[in-house]
């Protein structure tokens, strides 16, 4: 059998049903999050231009998940690199049609996120990143492709032919987008894009490669080395969903823990006023992306800036929540404490690394030295995030908008999606809504 077959079979056949409680609570809580994000996203100017270029049937769901990118408030897996709930929740619940079993949207979001994590995982996503790669947008296609080949009802043939179709298309190496509006979410979505239409063509009967995985062909054609067996390695016998992280406001994952360091130095009293150095020690490959240095031109720089994201933390800690950036990209404030901040890779906080993601600050002032180490930010798998937690992240962010009651309607709707019809109806409606 060859590996594209096994992973048909799990696509067609995966019961979610029958994953461990813990494995399907996060998966609704992921999905309730990306809804979040995706009426986030919506708000943003830059979300707004994304749905004029992609719009319709299937473009217009491709779309979606630039919109939720954009907002930097959705999940990620850590190892893989990749963030793998912005493709399969706004495939599932785009293609989702009335009257239809809810909990096949459940099993739709399972396989798509399962395979996109997979294949994160088959191309050691956290390093494959700092060597030019894009793992979300790499392994978008296939996922994008499982989820809709599940919630279109597919056959297994036709399975087969969608996902063998999806990995030839696969992305090799990207580029760094700093201007904008960027770029990213337009390519993002394009790689979704492309995945929704293998899903079509093998519904329509066109078929494709079948030993596509069997070889060195993908690795090859890549550049990199691909490890085939992570993409089947008890499939179906487990999930990914305890590995995943949620984000609690806007940043880019590989800056959340100088954050929340500094969140932490100021809660336990410390006066970030009287801050002359700090020294932020992470793993050594984070440190040349983290290095960035705030752009007031472009809104992307304070979420990857880690010293942006210090200095936000410790004096305008609301603005975290707010997608714009409203208040920080020409804030002098802001920029005379970032440049306060120095980044250290630390081969020791590599012994963890990519599973955990660890980071620690050393704050010195006139009165001495204070330090935070984080190794389980807030929404990592060692520190999860319930859902009142969530229901906070987006009534803070939707304020930003003066939209913060929608977050009620968005918790409260999440908690029956896959067991009530009206409420899969009403979430398929919100995050297909233009």
């Amino acid at each position: 059998m060859t590996l594209v077959r096994t992973l048909a079979e799990f696509v067609t056949t995966a019961d979610a049903s029958k994953l461990p409680d813990l494995d399907r609570e996060i998966l609704r809580r992921h999905a309730t999050d990306i809804a979040g994000a995706r009426i986030l996203g919506g708000l943003t100017e830059e979300g707004k231009r994304i749905g004029q270029i992609f719009h319709g049937d299937m473009e217009g769901i491709a779309g979606l998940s630039g919109i939720i990118r954009l907002t930097e408030m959705d999940d990620i897996h850590t190892g893989a690199t990749s963030t793998p709930s912005s493709i399969s929740v706004p495939v599932a619940f785009s293609l989702y049609q009335a009257g239809q079993d809810p909990r096949e949207l459940e099993n739709a979001i399972y396989v798509g996120t399962e395979l996109l994590v997979r294949f994160g995982k088959a191309m050691n996503g956290a390093k494959a990143l700092f060597q030019g790669f894009w793992p979300t947008r790499s392994g978008g296609t296939l996922g994008a492709a499982a989820t809709a080949s599940r919630i279109l009802g597919l056959t297994l043939e036709q399975t087969e032919q969608a996902l063998s179709l999806a990995i030839l298309t696969s992305a090799g190496r990207g580029g760094r987008f700093i201007r904008e509006p960027s770029g990213r979410w337009i390519v993002l979505a394009n790689s979704v894009a492309s995945g929704l239409r293998m899903a079509q063509a093998a519904r329509h009967g066109f078929t494709s490669v079948e030993n596509v995985l069997d070889g060195e062909w993908i690795g090859t054609t890549m550049g990199l080395a691909f490890a085939e067996t992570e993409l089947t390695k008890d499939l179906g016998h487990s999930s990914v969903f305890p590995e995943l992280s949620l984000k609690p406001y806007s940043t880019a994952r590989q800056s959340l823990g100088g954050a929340e360091a500094m969140l932490d130095l100021v809660a336990k009293g410390f006066d970030p006023k009287s801050i002359q150095k700090i020294c932020v020690r992470v793993p050594t490959s984070h440190k040349g992306m983290i290095s960035l240095q705030l752009d007031p031109h472009a809104r992307g720089t304070a979420f990857v800036s880690a010293a942006t994201q210090i200095a936000t933390a410790a004096l305008a800690p609301q603005s975290l929540y707010d997608v714009e950036r409203r208040e920080i990209l020409n804030n002098p404030d802001i920029a005379e404490f970032a440049a306060k901040v120095v980044i250290i890779g630390d081969e020791e906080l590599d012994l963890e690394f990519p599973e955990i993601w660890a980071t620690e600050i050393e704050a010195q002032s006139s009165s001495g030295v204070v330090r935070s180490r984080i190794r389980d930010s807030i929404g990592s798998p060692g520190n999860r995030m319930n859902d009142g937690q969530l229901h906070a992240k987006y009534r803070k962010a939707l304020e930003w908008f003066g939209e913060a009651d929608r977050a009620d309607d968005l918790i409260a709707i999440g908690l029956d999606m896959f067991r009530d019809y009206r409420s899969a109806e009403r979430m398929a409606k919100l995050i297909k809504a233009d």
